[in-house]
């Protein structure tokens, strides 16, 4: 039997191989019971803050100049989760919270089950607001364009 698995999102300026080394004590005593999933962003950018210092490239974002609507990162997640879900829950760090989030909202406004949904997020450090997201991709049934009014 497989174990559940776990989508695991780094911050902007980092990448997939750094966070697992900043998750090191978490994997060793969750490991066992879970099969974490560690995923570069689709987008290169500069390292964050202090990563270069002790991290090599390439660095990675969720956002990119130019992707307004962020079409591209949900179609790279929407990849993912398909090719490499199911996944139980999500683990994410800093700006990897702002797609946590995202991925969560979108979810709700599904109205996904449980079975092959998110169920549980473990959100490091995390920024906001939510990934945005796509336009019109149900923001008015979320009360969002209503607050921001």
């Amino acid at each position: 039997m497989s174990l559940p698995k776990l989508l695991c999102l780094h911050g902007e300026g980092s990448s997939a191989a750094i966070l697992r080394v900043q998750l090191r004590l978490l994997l060793h005593h969750l490991a066992p019971r879970f099969d974490f999933v560690f995923v570069d962003a689709p987008h290169p950018c500069p390292a964050g803050v202090d990563i270069a210092d002790f991290f090599e490239g390439p660095y990675r974002s969720w956002m990119a100049p130019g992707d307004a609507d962020n079409a591209r990162t949900w179609a790279f997640l929407d990849a993912i989760v398909a090719e490499r879900g199911p996944f139980v829950g999500l683990v994410a760090f800093s700006q990897g919270c702002r797609v946590a989030t995202g991925l969560l909202q979108r979810q709700a406004l599904r109205e996904e089950t449980a079975e092959g949904g998110f169920r549980a997020a473990l959100l490091i450090g995390g920024t906001t607001p939510p990934l945005p997201l796509l336009a019109g991709q149900g923001e008015a049934e979320a009360g969002l364009v209503a607050a921001r009014e």
